[in-house]
């Protein structure tokens, strides 16, 4: 009797994604816009006004530059508030938009296949920007350390004991995060199923679907914030994650998974939708929430506000969700945008790090240095993406 391969393990039959044309479209739109609140963030972390000391050397901890590649002095109080805002709910909401299309992808072509594609995909990125464009992006703070050549920075950065990638470290988290949902697939096939149907009851009751994320999330963030502190970063080798976050972006990631399980129109991807309709309210709701955690940390109540982050988290996404639902409709150069927005997102941090170098000196509010860094970083990464996938083996990865 022959075996099967693993690429040929069929999960019983559950749902699959069947979204229409309006709802794919508020999908893509949604990654590409997330993909522009990566490259603002980063863009305008280095004209925050809270600054750190400069370590005296680049070896020497701690290294700040890891986060501010250039530090700049100029800062503005605006960005602050958008960083903010932004640091609350991007990523986990990144996560979420990836996990949307993976269920579908494994019953469709079986857990080996997934898992091969996924490698390429996520994989290959994540080698490149560890090997290549890690060290591209860092230089710019080796030089402003006081050092200079490529001989004395290559001798620096392999002493460092870890690899740099920046922001290519969401690949990693996804490509395991993929890796579990196969083994998922695989092992417990009926359990995601059910998944699948609760998150249909509750994506169709929006207030239910929110209670549910905010209440997994506690779990997933506050004894993680307790155990760690409220950063708690994980660094081994090339692999760096923010460690108090995690399991929220593992939750955020299901939920997606779940979504595209449940895969119909009337959840909570739907255009038509309890969501979609109620935008508005989930607007002031986000406010409302944000507003109560920057009080919180004003006043410096660190479990007060690590409470708050996960309602403000849930809020916020849900608000961004349903906003583009609603309203996103086909454009021309959002299509060009959302058609590159993976390549932008691996490639920006590149071309950032050294146009805020370059403007470094200029004498500038920092409102308009981090305007004409996030410009050119867009304009510059977004053509670099464009001219990379005229070549079909590239297209097929970014």
């Amino acid at each position: 009797m022959a075996t099967a391969t693993v690429s040929e393990v069929k999960a019983p039959p559950t749902p699959t994604l069947q979204l229409a044309p309006a709802t794919v479209v508020s999908i893509s739109y949604l990654r590409a816009f997330v993909t522009l609140l990566v490259v603002a963030h980063h863009s305008f972390l280095v004209y925050i006004t809270m600054k750190f000391p400069r370590s005296p050397s680049f070896t020497a901890q701690p290294r700040y530059w890891l986060l501010f590649p250039v530090a700049d002095p100029a800062g503005w109080p605006g960005f602050d508030l958008f960083v903010g805002w932004n640091d609350i709910f991007f990523m986990p909401l990144m996560f979420f938009i990836s996990g949307i299309f993976v269920w579908p992808s494994l019953t469709k072509k079986g857990a080996g296949t997934f898992l091969k594609r996924r490698f390429l995909r996520v994989g290959v990125p994540f080698i490149v920007a560890v090997l290549l464009l890690g060290p591209l992006t860092y230089y710019p703070a080796f030089l402003q350390s006081g050092s200079s050549g490529l001989l004395a920075y290559a001798k620096a950065w392999l002493s460092l004991g870890n690899w740099p990638s920046g922001p290519a470290w969401f690949l990693w988290v996804l490509l395991a995060f993929d890796c579990l949902a196969a083994i998922c697939f695989l092992a417990v096939p009926r359990a995601a199923e059910s998944l699948g149907k609760l998150f249909g009851q509750t994506g169709q009751r929006p207030i239910l679907f929110f209670l549910t994320l905010v209440a997994l999330s506690q779990v997933a963030y506050l004894p993680l914030v307790w155990k760690l502190g409220p950063y708690g970063p994980f660094i081994f080798g090339p692999f760096f994650v923010q460690g108090t976050k995690i399991l929220v972006y593992l939750v955020y990631f299901f939920a997606g998974v779940a979504a595209g399980i449940f895969g119909n129109n009337a959840g909570l991807l739907a255009p038509a939708g309890k969501l979609a309709r109620r935008w508005p309210l989930w607007g002031v709701v986000s406010l409302l929430c944000f507003g109560a955690w920057i009080g919180a940390y004003v006043a410096g109540k660190s479990w007060t506000s690590a409470a708050i982050f996960s309602f403000s988290c849930a809020a916020t996404s849900l608000f961004v969700i349903a906003v583009f639902a609603r309203f996103a409709s086909s454009n021309r150069i959002v299509d060009s945008f959302s058609a590159n927005a993976y390549g932008i997102y691996v490639l920006h941090y590149v071309f950032l790090a050294w146009v805020q170098w370059t403007i470094l000196r200029l004498a500038a509010p920092a409102a308009l240095k981090g305007f004409i860094a996030l410009a050119c970083a867009i304009a510059l990464s977004w053509t670099a993406a464009a001219l990379l996938r005229r070549n079909p083996r590239i297209a097929n990865v970014i």
